[in-house]
């Protein structure tokens, strides 16, 4: 546990079954030079295949970045302050492993911050609820780093914040 502690895990239990379900969040890169906005614009985008259909996840990504974080809907900006991109990397159905990466890019394409995620659940717990919370840890984890505020919805309260070791800049 001490080595997946250094990864940055969040793991989550899920109430009322017997399975468990981990979710790793690890920054691999963010530009510390741009500005971290107050109240920014925010699309959310998602690539990839994933493990439901892609369009309720992005609902889900959607409504929880707006519920759980101080942002304004970008959806129908053409230009916002940030696209949230979600990639899915690959489903391993048999392993009940998700890889993602989740992505924030700036109004003129610049990458703000990046992060490398993972979800493992025993094959009975992949329900709706799994996947939510991909989305939950991106959110926590932009809030975690600055790039979003965090709202407290005390009837909902987003997952506690990962813990990332961050690498060492190479020596130039």
């Amino acid at each position: 546990m001490r080595g997946l502690a250094r990864l940055g895990v969040v793991g989550l239990l899920l109430a009322g079954t017997a399975s468990a379900q981990t979710t790793t969040v690890a920054l691999r890169t963010q530009d510390a030079a741009l500005p971290k906005l107050g109240l920014p614009s925010l699309r959310v985008q998602v690539e990839g295949t994933g493990p439901v259909a892609l369009d309720t996840f992005h609902a889900w990504m959607t409504s929880d970045v707006l519920r759980l974080s101080h942002v304004k809907d970008g959806a129908g900006d053409p230009s916002p302050d940030y696209t949230l991109v979600v990639r899915f990397l690959e489903d391993a159905p048999d392993s009940g492993s998700v890889a993602f990466e989740a992505s924030l890019i700036t109004h003129d394409g610049t990458t703000a911050w990046v992060a490398d995620g993972r979800t493992t659940a025993d094959g009975a717990s992949r329900d709706a609820a799994t996947w939510r919370t991909i989305g939950r840890n991106v959110i926590s984890a932009l809030c975690r780093d600055g790039w979003l505020q965090p709202k407290y919805d005390p009837d909902n309260p987003p997952p506690a914040t990962p813990v990332v070791e961050r690498k060492a800049a190479a020596p130039r």
